[in-house]
């Protein structure tokens, strides 16, 4: 895959922010796409909708026991999530 700057997309696992309202929760391991030339990372949309459902029910927690981080790539080894 190309990049629109013509650089190549090459898999990686990145760190992604969610946030919903004043919650933020950032999930590493989420599968991405990083140009080598400048840089732009892509998401693919389901991944996204997976991690932003996750994003909303996490917030319905009460504060003290809503995780700031979450390490996805556990949880899709563990194979809770395909």
């Amino acid at each position: 895959m190309n990049c629109s700057c013509g650089g190549t997309m090459k898999d990686t696992k990145e760190i992604y922010p969610a946030k919903w309202g004043e919650y933020q929760v950032d999930i590493k391991g989420v599968k991405a796409y990083r140009c080598d030339a400048c840089g732009k990372l892509l998401y693919e949309p389901e991944e996204i909708n997976l991690l932003l459902n996750l994003t909303v029910l996490l917030s319905g927690l009460s504060k003290e026991k809503r995780p700031k981080v979450i390490d996805f790539e556990k949880f899709r080894s563990s194979q809770l999530i395909d």
